[in-house]
């Protein structure tokens, strides 16, 4: 009888144990799983304003490229001493900024008047984008900024401004087309990408344009891998700036993003979700 009892005395305090053990496992899970969330969601926060950094060194780049030639082309056709740019004009900007590959201009009708820089060394022609810089230049009077162009020499950006007779006229004269040398812009970028986190600027169609390690900063030859990277982060975080992103092999990553004022340009970080 006393063993009996002794048996089903330590029977119910192994049950009751389990009764007082479950409460502390689920309150236990639950906690872990909130400061998982609260660190996962401190990893964005630092990734976000990282990738916003990035975005800044980029934009302010090529809003200084532009600046350039915006003014260039406003202070030549009234300070010049003469009506309109000329070639002498643009061999002396040629000459005065190395980052410059080659210019040329435009009348209203995409017609070629002169240019600077041997068009057989041009990155690529800009006759397949010349529907697209008419209307954004001469019919809407602002600057284009367009695709980037892979060479051996390196990245080139296309760009073109609107060209007027006087500071002030709205009327179009004719437009200034640029193809620019995007080295400085990487060279920057390399040194502010982080050092503890993956980081790239790629274009909406995954091309990848900078990424973190590349040689001066630029991606001088197609990276199918980051490329396909991109494509797949895009997919899932849709049009969210941040996330947790699952690739085909299983891996996790925490990743922010930050869009640029270019044709798609958007900057990428990543952290290994398991971090």
């Amino acid at each position: 009888m006393k063993k009996k009892f002794s048996s089903l005395f330590f029977k119910a305090v192994f049950v009751l144990s389990l009764i007082s053990i479950v409460p502390v496992l689920i309150i236990g899970y639950h906690v872990m799983g909130v400061d998982s969330r609260i660190l996962q969601n401190e990893v964005l926060q630092r990734e976000q304003i990282v990738a916003g950094r990035l975005s800044s060194v980029a934009q302010q780049h090529i809003t200084r490229m532009a600046q350039l030639f915006s003014v260039f082309t406003d202070l030549h056709t009234d300070l010049g001493g003469h009506q309109f740019l000329n070639k002498t004009d643009l061999d002396y900007l040629r000459a005065r900024n190395s980052s410059i590959f080659y210019l040329s201009v435009l009348n209203p009708k995409g017609e070629e008047l002169f240019s600077s820089g041997s068009p057989a060394d041009s990155s690529a022609s800009y006759q397949e984008h010349l529907s697209t810089i008419l209307e954004t230049c001469y019919k809407q009077g602002k600057d284009y900024v367009g695709r980037v162009y892979r060479m051996e020499k390196g990245l080139f950006a296309l760009m073109a401004f609107p060209v007027r007779q006087h500071l002030g006229d709205t009327k179009i004269e004719g437009i200034l087309v640029v193809e620019m040398d995007l080295s400085e812009m990487g060279l920057s970028l390399s040194r502010a990408y982080p050092l503890d986190m993956n980081a790239m600027v790629a274009s909406d169609t995954g091309e990848v344009i900078s990424y973190n390690g590349a040689p001066k900063g630029l991606a001088l030859s197609p990276q199918p891998e980051l490329s396909e990277k991109v494509k797949a982060i895009n997919k899932q975080l849709g049009e969210r700036l941040s996330g947790e992103v699952t690739f085909a092999n299983g891996e996790k990553i925490l990743v922010a993003t930050a869009d640029l004022p270019l044709p798609g340009w958007r900057v990428y970080v990543d952290q290994p979700a398991n971090l």
